[in-house]
């Protein structure tokens, strides 16, 4: 067994002999103390009435909607602030529809213009060249017409002398031309 050594007791903080007033001030810490005691139970009793339910209120409560009912003016006069409240807001709203409708129609009204301005800008529309005789085609499917003299009015036009939409259909009528002029050449092919 291991030697303990013994320590000296700690001398007490407290004068020899204790006063004898301080009873006094633990009597006054105990009357204190059961003052809230009392005033914490009798609050507790107050409110058990309202929490002695409260399991039974929350099951209950739990899944269903409570709606609040109001009376039919005061429905009334609220819709009456509402709307008088958004009046304005509303009209803006509407003036600003109004307006950018306004410039849409004079946006169309103007690509309207233009596109009555392009149509009259036009070339004349082209017609085929009519054989004189019926049985040409026939003479141009065995080779007798010659193929460059085909007769394309498309031949002899200066390109620089149109404008951009006329330029795109004598380009488009001219792939048409060289499009129906190889089919041409394979049908006489495979016969």
């Amino acid at each position: 067994m291991a030697l303990r050594t013994t320590l000296p007791s700690r001398e007490s903080t407290f004068p020899y002999p204790l006063p004898t007033d301080f009873l006094a001030h633990l009597e006054d810490c105990v009357s204190h103390t059961e003052s809230c005691s009392a005033t914490l139970s009798a609050g507790l009793e107050k409110l058990a009435p309202g929490t002695r339910d409260l399991p039974r209120l929350t099951k209950v409560l739990g899944n269903k909607h409570h709606f609040l009912l109001l009376p039919y003016p005061t429905i009334l006069t609220h819709k009456s602030a509402l709307s008088t409240s958004l009046a304005p807001q509303i009209d803006t709203l509407v003036n600003r529809a109004e307006a950018l409708l306004s410039s849409e129609s004079l946006r169309v009204k103007n690509l309207e213009d233009r596109l009555n301005i392009l149509h009259s800008a036009r070339l004349p529309s082209i017609e085929p060249a009519r054989p004189a005789h019926p049985r040409t085609f026939a003479r141009e499917a065995e080779g007798s017409v010659d193929e460059e003299a085909g007769g394309s009015r498309l031949e002899g036009l200066e390109v620089k002398d149109l404008n951009p939409a006329q330029r795109r259909k004598v380009a488009m009528l001219r792939g048409k031309r060289e499009r129906l002029e190889k089919e041409r050449r394979a049908l006489q092919g495979g016969e």
